[in-house]
């Protein structure tokens, strides 16, 4: 989300939900580039404690937890998937 007010600089937010705790959260290679891209223009935005209701339907509730600004580097960041290109037949 790319959030502007009248007389400051831009800044792209990233924001993500959980219903658990605020340790951890999944990004995409994009949003981390993105936000790799613009030092001190982008924040991470996760609400977490989110409660699901009528049948997991409905979210509720739930905290803000904001850092802002925001830069991922390699020491937060944990690889959890690879795309493996298979080999011709």
């Amino acid at each position: 989300m790319l959030c502007r007010k009248a007389g400051l600089a831009s800044r792209r937010v990233e924001v993500k939900g959980t219903t658990g705790a605020a340790d951890a959260v999944i990004l995409t290679r994009n949003e981390v580039l993105a936000a790799q891209a613009g030092p001190g223009a982008a924040a991470l935005a996760v609400v977490h404690g989110i409660a699901l209701t009528d049948d997991r339907i409905k979210a509720d509730g739930g905290l803000l937890k904001v850092i802002s600004p925001w830069q991922p580097d390699g020491r937060s960041l944990t690889p959890i998937a690879y795309r493996y290109q298979l080999p011709p037949q």
